[in-house]
């Protein structure tokens, strides 16, 4: 059950992508820290910051190509729902 428009799969992947992203930030954080101390922080932040960013993006563009495409992939939304919710719980950890 793929996603039926063009914007639903680049939304799909977006997401994948964006959430593979976060993982691999939370993986390599330690040795980043480790290694490069405060200046470590700063580009895990950076990096934090950019894989949320991604993860907006694909939402909106999900959420867009539900509602106004009327993309019935099951995946999509169900993929579109679980980023949202964490999105929703990773936006303190930019505080």
């Amino acid at each position: 059950m793929q996603p039926e428009s063009a914007q639903g799969r680049a939304a799909l992947i977006l997401i994948i992508v964006s959430i593979a992203a976060r993982a691999v930030v939370g993986v390599i954080s330690t040795p980043l820290l480790a290694i490069l101390g405060s200046g470590g922080f700063v580009v895990l932040l950076l990096l934090n910051a950019a894989a949320l960013l991604i993860t907006v993006v694909g939402v909106v563009i999900a959420w867009i190509a539900i509602v106004k495409h009327r993309d019935r992939s099951i995946v999509l939304l169900v993929v579109a729902i679980i980023a949202s919710v964490l999105t929703l719980f990773a936006l303190p950890s930019l505080l």
